[in-house]
């Protein structure tokens, strides 16, 4: 799962220190997938179940601040001794910790597509053909988003329309 080599723009450490951050690692992640959160002790203010079994991760948690749930967890671990710094990761930009994997699946999806769809057999430019394919590898949430979360589509004829 982790490379020491030295190829690519991979970092190289020292092998015990590679196996200290390993450690440490599995250790801050173990107790990151551990954690229990009262959502709704941490935003009271927005329309949450008291109860996790009722939660539903769109509905109630794609519009809350998570910003701020993440800085009140890192006050209570000033020395990063729980969780590392993954708390610091999440923050640092939306839907931070698995975007790697997500980037990675959409790279292989895209180069597979100009491996089929070269400039000699299609009239669209590389941006062009990029857009469809990211549309047509979505098309299965696209449609489970609009049958239940249409309202957060803001598309009000239940399709994408374009301008041409």
């Amino acid at each position: 799962m982790f490379d020491d080599s030295d190829e690519g723009d991979s970092p190289s450490f020292p092998p015990d220190l590679s196996t200290t951050l390993r450690s440490e690692f599995k250790n801050a992640f173990k107790a990151w997938k551990k954690l229990k959160i009262d959502w709704k002790s941490y935003f009271p203010e927005h329309d949450i179940p008291a109860d996790n079994h009722n939660l539903d991760l769109v509905k109630h948690l794609m519009e809350l601040p998570m910003g701020l749930f993440y800085k009140k967890l890192m006050r209570t671990d000033p020395l990063r001794l729980a969780y590392g710094w993954l708390p610091s990761m999440a923050l640092c930009s939306r839907g931070q910790i698995g975007t790697l994997l997500a980037e990675c699946f959409c790279e292989r999806i895209l180069s597979q597509a100009n491996l089929v769809l070269q400039d000699g057999n299609t009239l669209l430019c590389n941006e062009e053909l990029e857009m469809v394919v990211v549309l047509r590898m979505n098309r299965k949430f696209m449609r489970y988003m609009r049958q239940h979360y249409n309202h957060l589509s803001k598309q009000d004829f239940a399709q994408t329309v374009i301008r041409v």
